[in-house]
């Protein structure tokens, strides 16, 4: 199965500040995927990756130049996604290049994440130029119900946590909303996972009696 990994660079676009765990990932890379070619090569240079392979993603890149992007990554073992500077798909080009590998059947995980929040947003494949943090849902079971029911009308993608505990939980209560969404497990570890689809599609997949941290992100109106 094809990976593809979503890099989280530095904002101040200095590659150097790249923890060695992810330098390490962008060396094992078979393919590196930038915005601009100058960009592109900087951090190559930067990485100590002179040599490899890479191609470019941007707001011009029309479907069918990413068709052949997605080809691109299907062929090799592991691609990376970065952005000039800060997370991709984040009020940034990529998000719908996402959504495609996901449909195409690659596997996507986040790497180098600075913040939980952007971090699920990058790897769901979701419209993300805004969206809504919501945060806890409240314990109280009143105020719960029209937690969900907010989640259900908005129109933005919305990120919501919730503890390791209730993960089953809340996946129960989003069955209603009649939304699309994405879970993602132990972001930024080893073991991260991540599942796209409806709450009862996803409670289909998961292991029995799961207790591990997770975000939620559900899909909004572009």
């Amino acid at each position: 199965m094809a990976l593809l990994k979503i890099l989280a660079s530095p904002i101040s676009g200095n590659y150097s500040q790249l923890p060695a765990y992810a330098l390490d990932e962008i060396k094992n890379a078979d393919l590196i995927i930038g915005e601009e070619r100058k960009t592109t090569l900087r951090f190559l240079a930067a990485v100590g990756c002179r040599e490899h392979s890479y191609r470019l993603l941007n707001e011009h890149s029309t479907d069918e130049e990413k068709k052949e992007l997605i080809a691109a990554v299907s062929s090799c073992g592991t691609a990376i996604l970065f952005s000039d500077a800060g997370t991709p798909c984040v009020a940034d080009p990529g998000y719908d290049f996402v959504d495609m590998c996901i449909n195409a059947g690659a596997e996507v995980r986040s790497l180098n994440a600075v913040s939980a929040v952007t971090a699920a947003l990058s790897v769901s494949g979701f419209y993300a130029e805004s969206f809504l943090f919501a945060g806890f849902p409240p314990k109280d079971k009143q105020e719960r119900a029209k937690f969900f029911n907010h989640m259900k009308n908005t129109k933005q993608t919305a990120v919501i946590f919730e503890r390791p505990y209730a993960l089953v939980r809340t996946l129960e209560e989003l069955k209603g909303i009649g939304k699309r969404v994405s879970l993602s497990i132990n972001l930024s570890m080893p073991d991260e996972k991540n599942y796209r689809g409806t709450a009862t599609d996803i409670l289909g997949l998961l292991p029995e009696g799961i207790k591990a941290p997770f975000a939620v992100v559900i899909e909004g109106k572009k």
